[in-house]
């Protein structure tokens, strides 16, 4: 049987007015959605960065993301999701 994959792409931007601004991400409601858990400007550098992935408001499990670091899209990182 032929091998079929089912691709999506979704893009997400979190925007604050200078590093200081804490600020919060929020879900807006779309089937597929990748909430950050943390503000990325207060993380270091070398700190991972917490998000979830929910597909209809629940957590998405074994589901690849492809995430790409600033406008370099070589620079990027695969992960598989878990429960959470």
């Amino acid at each position: 049987a032929p091998i079929k994959e089912i691709y999506s792409r979704f893009a997400k931007t979190l925007v604050t007015p200078d590093q200081t601004t804490l600020g919060n991400d929020q879900l807006s409601g779309l089937t597929i959605e990748l909430l950050a858990l943390s503000n990325p400007n207060l993380l270091a550098s070398n700190e991972p960065m917490p998000v979830q992935l929910l597909y209809k408001g629940q957590p998405l499990s074994g589901a690849m993301i492809k995430v790409f670091v600033g406008i370099n899209t070589e620079a990027a990182y695969r992960i598989l999701t878990n429960a959470e």
